[in-house]
This record gives C-alpha cells, sequence and structure tokens, in this order.
C-alpha cells in the first residue's frame, strides 16, 4: 500500500511542472507545453489572480490562483487542478466536476485543514461559491495545513498568509467561461 501511495504521489507531483513559473514572464494567451497531450495556457491575469487552462491526454481544467502576499506562484498540475508550493488560494473547474472546488493551498501536495478569518470571524469550510465570492475586495488572513501524503499526518505543515480578493469574481467569471469553450470543442 505504502508503494502504492509513494507511487500515485509521484505521478501527482510529475505532472506538477514547474516550467511556467520559471524566470521567464508569461504572457496572456501563452501555451507551453510540457509534454505529449500536456500543456499549460495563461487566459488571464488580473489584480494578482492567474487562470489557466491546463491538459493533461484529453482531460482539460481551469484553475484560477492567487498566492498570498510576499509568497511566489505555486506548481499547478497538467489537466488535473492539483496546485501545491507556496501559500494561497484557487479554484478549479473541469468536465467532470458538478460544481468548482475552492480552497487554499500550502506548501505540501495534500491539504489537511484551512481556516480564514474573515471580519473576525472564523471560516472553515471555504468550498462554498457565495461564502468565497463574497470576499471580493476584502483582505482575508488564513492557515492551511498541509503534508506529503494522503492518509498519513507526518510532516505536517502550517501556512499563512493575507490576500486580497479583490478579482475573485472576475477570475470566477473567466475560469467558467474557460471551461465551458473547452466542452464547446469537444
Amino acid at each position: 500500500m505504502r508503494i502504492f501511495l509513494i507511487s500515485i504521489i509521484a505521478l501527482a507531483l510529475s505532472s506538477c511542472s514547474s516550467a511556467p513559473f520559471s524566470p521567464a514572464p508569461w504572457a496572456v494567451g501563452e501555451v507551453r507545453k510540457s509534454g505529449i497531450g500536456t500543456y499549460k495556457k495563461l487566459i488571464h491575469e488580473e489584480s494578482g489572480w492567474r487562470v489557466w487552462e491546463t491538459a493533461s491526454t484529453g482531460s482539460v481544467t481551469c484553475v484560477a490562483v492567487k498566492p498570498s502576499k510576499g509568497k511566489g506562484w505555486p506548481r499547478i498540475s497538467d489537466g488535473h487542478g492539483i496546485v501545491v508550493g507556496g501559500a494561497g488560494f484557487y479554484m478549479h473547474v473541469n468536465e467532470l466536476l458538478m460544481e468548482p472546488y475552492f480552497g487554499f493551498y500550502g506548501s505540501q501536495v495534500y491539504r489537511r485543514s484551512s481556516v480564514a478569518e474573515v471580519e473576525g470571524k472564523i471560516v472553515s469550510w471555504t468550498n462554498k461559491k457565495d461564502t468565497v465570492l463574497s470576499w471580493e475586495r476584502k483582505s482575508i488572513n488564513f492557515e492551511v495545513r498541509s503534508g506529503p501524503y494522503r492518509k498519513l499526518y507526518v510532516d505536517v505543515r502550517k501556512d499563512s498568509g493575507v490576500i486580497d480578493f479583490t478579482g475573485i469574481k472576475k477570475s470566477f467569471s473567466v475560469m467558467n467561461k474557460c471551461i465551458s469553450s473547452t466542452q464547446r470543442k469537444a
């Protein structure tokens, strides 16, 4: 079982190509291939948010991400919506999800828990569209705990930060248009 878990983690991380986050700047509309049938395309950048169309062997996922203040860009998997490295917030949608996913990410691949403080109130469930979109123009403090393994609670790290959610509604809209356009192509 342990070898199986390690194989899955290695596969997921191998598709988290660091190429899109190299020092070379990306231009909106630019596509970079990272392997056969895999690519990332930057489709929108505004107010610190980036929206990506990612693909891996026929699976297209649209991802919007914003790192917390002072943190670098995370790694994003090709076509799977896995976001890891640093600390921040992301949302993703693909043709298999009934609803988009919303959440904080941390330095490790598997998120254990996250909590946000919004206007003095603690929010522990962030995978809710109305809640997250109501944060437009607000700075949110957050903490996220993540680990390198799915079921093991070793090497869990706590990352924290502040994110200005200005632009989240626009990024959400662009992300939804991204997945709609890929579904029409199919």
